[in-house]
């Protein structure tokens, strides 16, 4: 059959082989009517390479065809199409379409041949085909369906090869087989022609391996890198199968690249096998490495279908474990699977690595025992294979489950919960309904966890629900918020011990991961303040100490639990009104500290901060109007060696004890020494606090009240110490006073002065502080005052608050009630100076000499228009 000028027609028996120059072929379909090529007997299947190559000519070397049955001239679809070069290597493969068309690029000019692949087929090999450079050739490849039958396969016994399948007489036709599903596993996954959805995961399972202890997985998606692939097998050949590493012991598996090596084919033996009792109805090709494989390495099998020929599974175990560890569980299984296209895929795949317990045991020869009594698996599923245009080739059935959310506390369904399998990220969130579906591809019991911020309003623990998960199959599950006095009871397992106590609840979780941590130490600590008791019986209210010279304790408190299987934790009976630290530890690492100050009325605001400071500000304020609250915490940093124990602290709030209302101007003085004035909102704090033992004394005074006089014995003499206490007003008559001698004329200007002097709330300076002075400067007595310090003229105190101090904002100076440059100080003669007074805090100053501005809150970080501290200077 001949078609004109450069096209030939060879034709040889079995494999017979027709091809064409498409070059040719193209000049004569673009001369005449597109109708041509449908009529001329050959271009019947070149239709649409005619419309491919019409616009411009190829210039690589391809080979375009179609597989065709010999006897019917039917297409052959469902194979591969190979080039082989001259030495029968193969350059080229091609999936052939259910049409049975093909399309081959040849590397370079040459001398080629086709071989026609199909699973379960023999293979047929084509005359030669020479192509010259840019050069383009139709073949139609008739290939004759002569059916391979492994059911008829007799196994000859074990016979321990020396050579490798290709070789051996009773291993090459099902290695040939195996070697067709090998090698298009590792065509497809070189195309990345495929959208996977998978499933990859951990588990760790008991020595018996029938108890899943934990598992976490995450599912993913994309036109992803192969899923299952090994390290290149000269490594595998240099280091072996066992690798100890930094991170670990690793086990290695071979895949389709390394079990078609020469150099695996080359160092491992070969036998048929059957097991009519675990495997019926299949065949498999046993491997083991040779005798002189002195690492560690691995034997096993591939197992075919006897019928279909088609690969199913590789089932391997490692050699040489340490610890002459024998267990033939070691190892991994990987299953294939052949698409509905003739592409094959790794579907599955499990490394199954031991947990080794070594014990010392003289008994032994080699003076230890040893034995599994565990598992790590690590592996993975394809739950979905989609082409690039999105149509879905593969689907596995899937555990479906259902269900409904609802919240008891209003006698409603909950939308927006989440409901999430533990350990992966499975999750599906309800509806308007409280309805949920989540389709995952599990079996086997699994736990289900409920997340949603009403959750944490009736201090709930962890909702979690157990499930039985099975493929094609349905499970309904129901959710049910519980109430406040049952979730107590659930947190704590028993009722709080008193109407004060509170709880903190939450979750560990790695930090990288964000998986939830178990047995992680949690830590509670914080402060007792047993106050003495009342004449008559009965405790005192730690906000309103109205008893002077009383004794009080004050202990370190610490709570540690450990977090349970889904990283759960709660601490209760905690205080209201305290201050609680709380971190978590554990496997080398620990977590921020958090500080909770609870209220004592349920509603007002709870006071949380991170990495708190000793006397620092709390950060948060949240509304509590429950008596739990949950705080999450994240294993991250490293654990470090134990730091210098930071400063004591005593800090609180004076209030009228009538009134309730925070009195400014009370001294606060810590044994007759460290002494401060609070604000105008009644707040104090002494800094690197001396407590003595065995007791502090500590003094609470003002005019008009009286004084409270407390005891204390600190036994924990680090940290912070919050410390509230309330005056009374005496309700008793000042007997008269009078006062005879010389009466003083004092300018009114100066009344003010010496009335707060006789008070005593700022510190005060008069004649008698500078008359001893060689010098006569006002810099040199302010700056010989403690805490007092001058920087270019600016006067900066050492003890104003925290963020007046970082920031370096200087006091605001007056001169007889007339607010002055801080250059203005040269210019004042000391002898003409009466008096000076100093605050520290510009809301301890008199109301007249600090703006609006200024005392909205003295911790407040300083605006443009205010100062930190204020200095009166008084002039004749």
């Amino acid at each position: 059959m001949g078609l004109g000028s450069g096209i030939t027609d060879t034709r040889a028996g079995e494999g017979a082989l027709e091809h064409y120059h498409v070059t040719t072929l193209f000049k004569k379909c673009s001369r005449r009517s597109w109708a041509f090529c449908h009529v001329v007997p050959v271009c019947y299947m070149l239709a649409l390479t005619c419309s491919i190559l019409a616009p411009s000519r190829l210039s690589a070397q391809h080979v375009l065809g179609q597989v065709v049955d010999s006897t019917s001239g039917l297409p052959v679809g469902r194979g591969f199409v190979v080039l082989l070069d001259e030495s029968g290597n193969e350059v080229a493969r091609s999936l052939s379409s259910e049409d049975g068309r093909f399309s081959l690029i040849a590397p370079s000019g040459g001398e080629y041949r086709l071989r026609s692949e199909r699973i379960g087929f023999g293979a047929s090999v084509s005359e030669p085909i020479l192509l010259t450079t840019g050069q383009q050739v139709l073949v139609r490849l008739p290939v004759t369906a002569l059916p391979v039958r492994l059911a008829t396969l007799i196994v000859p016994g074990r016979n321990r090869c020396s050579t490798n399948p290709e070789q051996g007489a009773s291993t090459v036709l099902i290695w040939e087989e195996v070697r067709k599903a090998l090698a298009a596993t590792v065509w497809a996954e070189e195309q990345e022609m495929f959208h996977y959805r998978m499933y990859n995961y951990r588990r760790e399972l008991d020595a018996r391996r029938i108890s899943r202890i934990a598992e976490t997985g995450a599912a993913r998606s994309g036109l992803t890198d192969p899923p299952f692939r090994s390290v290149p097998v000269e490594q595998l050949a240099r280091e072996g199968y066992i690798v100890e590493r930094v991170d670990g012991m690793w086990y290695y598996l071979p895949d389709a690249y390394v079990l078609m090596d020469q150099q695996f084919l080359g160092t491992h033996c070969f036998h048929v096998v059957r097991d009519e009792d675990e495997r019926p109805g299949q065949v498999g090709l046993a491997f083991e490495p040779m005798n002189d494989r002195n690492l560690p390495d691995v034997e096993g099998t591939l197992w075919l279908d006897e019928n279909s020929s088609e690969l199913k599974e590789l089932e391997v175990q490692h050699t040489r474990v340490r610890y002459n560890i024998r267990d033939r569980r070691i190892g991994g299984t990987v299953r294939f699977m052949m698409l509905p296209s003739g592409a094959w895929i790794v579907r599955e795949w499990q490394v199954r690595t031991p947990k080794i317990n070594v014990t010392q045991d003289s008994r032994e020869v080699r003076g230890y025992a040893s034995e599994v009594d565990g598992f790590a698996d690590t592996g993975g599923e394809i739950y979905q294979v989609s082409t690039r245009n999105g149509n879905t080739v593969f689907e596995a059935p899937l555990a479906t489950i259902v269900g409904t959310v609802f919240d008891s506390t209003a006698a409603w369904e909950l939308p927006g919960a989440f409901v999430s399998v533990a350990g992966t990220n499975f999750r599906s969130l309800s509806d308007a309904t409280g309805r949920f579906e989540l389709t995952v591809p599990l079996a086997g019991e699994y736990v289900l966890t409920l997340e949603h911020p009403r959750l944490d309003s009736v201090a709930a623990p962890e909702q979690t629900e157990t499930v039985e998960l099975v493929r094609n199959s349905s499970t309904e599950v129901t959710f049910a918020l519980p109430h406040l006095r049952s979730s107590l009871g659930q947190l704590c397992g028993r009722a709080l011990r008193s109407p004060d106590s509170r709880v903190i609840f939450g979750v560990v979780r790695d930090s990288a991961s964000g998986t939830p941590t178990s047995g992680v130490t949690v830590a509670a600590s914080w402060q007792s303040f047993d106050l003495p008791t009342q004449p008559g019986g009965g405790i005192l209210n730690p906000r309103a100490v109205e008893a002077a010279g009383r004794h009080a304790v004050v202990r370190e408190l610490r709570e540690e639990v450990t977090t349970g299987g889904s990283g759960f934790f709660a601490i209760c009976d905690l205080p209201a009104t305290r201050p609680v630290r709380l971190s978590a530890e554990g496997y080398g690492k620990i977590s921020r500290e958090a500080s909770v100050i609870f209220p004592r009325q349920l509603g007002d605001l709870l006071l949380m901060a991170w990495d708190k400071l000793p006397g620092g500000a709390y950060d948060f304020e949240y509304a509590a109007p429950q008596p739990a609250w949950k705080i999450d915490l994240a294993l991250g940093a490293p654990r470090q060696a134990p730091v210098a124990p930071p400063s004591s602290v005593l800090y609180g709030t004076v209030t009228d004890s009538a009134s309730g209302e925070p009195l400014s101007g009370v001294t606060v003085i810590v044994n007759n020494g460290q002494r401060v004035v609070t604000s105008t909102d009644g707040q104090y704090q002494l800094l690197d606090v001396e407590w003595r033992q065995p007791t502090s004394q500590i003094e609470f005074r003002r005019l008009g009240f009286a004084p409270v006089v407390l005891s204390l014995q600190v036994n924990s003499p680090n940290g912070e110490l919050l410390l509230d206490v309330s005056l009374p007003q005496p309700a008793i008559r000042m007997a008269e006073v009078v006062v005879e001698g010389e009466r003083v004329s004092v300018p009114a200007r100066l009344a003010g002065f010496y009335e707060r002097r006789e008070i005593g709330i700022g510190e005060f300076l008069t004649e008698e502080d500078w008359e001893d002075l060689p010098t006569a400067e006002v810099a040199d007595v302010l700056s010989r005052q403690p805490g007092v310090t001058l920087a270019e003229w600016r006067v900066l105190l050492s003890r104003a608050t925290y963020s007046c101090r970082r920031s370096g904002v200087s006091a605001r100076v007056w001169v007889d009630g007339v607010s002055v440059s801080k250059e203005f100080i040269r210019r004042i003669d000391i002898q003409s100076v009466v008096g000076i007074e100093v605050y520290h805090r510009i809301a301890d100053g008199p109301l007249q000499y600090s703006s609006a501005a200024d005392r909205i809150s003295p911790t407040a970080p300083p605006q443009s228009s205010s100062t930190c501290g204020v200095v009166l200077i008084w002039t004749r």
